[in-house]
């Protein structure tokens, strides 16, 4: 099938939305937001607001009763904070990661250890896992990595704890799954209060699939994820999620397990309180689009992590 929508003007993108029966307050308003936001992007906010599908894939484009602009507005600022609150969480936890594996590796095996493949399971691929590093920190303009260039010529690559700060979270991920000693990555586990090295891995799996999300402003509030977490019994308040089918693949388990991290890093942290404030400010359709179950306050509330089993 050959795409042949033409484009239309701002107008025209107005018009049709009050066609299909959304109520715009003010079209020097919307047009503002249209211009800024865009009709497409905006359009993953307003789905929600319209009439079921009247055949199978195929959507109505009507818009239920008394649905506003500002309605979907509301949705589309709602995602924006929600997000920003997620990143903030990643940030704390890929760094506490990050620092916890570079000490563990350093102190046992010196400050280029990432070089040597015999501390990783696979050669082949710690040589890719070396040479993109490499690459990324060719062309990296950071104070950090000029300041080794300039001062040091042996080894070429500067030491763990330099390279590390040029890594994504994905990678940092890989780089803690292909160590091979399990002393070093049961550090990062007592690190982080996980039970498992498995668990572990799991974990920064999702977690990087999330942090991806965010960093391109996806839509996020109520995203099906593609992989669930794993079953972690140790810790009484996280959801079980193979015992939960589909519900388990949105973003609650998500939000639990940023709240339960944030509490380990740093345990009088308002990260929890002011994502509770934001949720409770949303309506219950909001609430209940994002598959939250009844006790969610519970799940996400800022309590501390006493008594929970290391």
């Amino acid at each position: 099938m050959r795409y042949d929508k033409p484009p239309t003007s701002i107008d025209e993108q107005i018009a049709l939305l009050v066609d299909r029966g959304m109520y715009v307050p003010s079209a020097e308003r919307a047009a503002h937001y249209l211009r800024h936001i865009g009709y497409y992007r905006l359009s993953a906010y307003w789905l929600p607001f319209e009439h079921p599908p009247v055949t199978q894939g195929q959507r109505s484009h009507r818009f239920l009763n008394q649905v506003s602009f500002d309605d979907v507005l509301d949705r589309y600022v709602f995602d924006r904070k929600l997000r920003l609150l997620c990143l903030e969480a990643l940030e704390r936890i890929e760094v506490s990661i990050r620092a916890s594996w570079v000490n563990a590796l350093a102190l046992r095996h010196g400050p280029h250890a990432y070089l040597d493949s015999n501390h990783f399971k696979c050669a082949y691929e710690h040589a890719g896992q070396v040479a993109k590093a490499a690459s990324d920190m060719g062309r990296s303009s950071e104070v950090f990595i000029e300041h080794y260039r300039g001062k040091y010529c042996d080894p070429g690559l500067p030491p763990i704890w330099v390279m590390a700060e040029t890594l994504s979270f994905g990678a940092l991920s890989k780089w803690i799954q292909s160590t091979r000693e399990t002393n070093i990555q049961k550090e990062v586990m007592h690190h982080l209060r996980l039970p498992t090295v498995e668990i572990v891995h799991g974990v920064f799996h999702n977690l990087s699939q999330l942090r991806n999300v965010c960093a391109h402003h996806s839509r996020l509030w109520n995203r099906r994820f593609p992989k669930k977490y794993p079953h972690i019994r140790k810790i009484p308040d996280l959801l079980h999620p193979e015992t939960e089918g589909e519900e388990a693949r949105y973003i609650r388990n998500h939000l639990v397990m940023l709240r339960y991290l944030m509490l380990v890093i740093n345990p009088g942290t308002s990260w929890p309180q002011r994502l509770c404030d934001l949720l409770q400010l949303q309506p219950s359709g909001t609430i209940a689009a994002m598959r939250l179950p009844d006790n969610w306050l519970e799940l996400l509330q800022p309590t501390s992590l006493v008594g929970h089993r290391k």
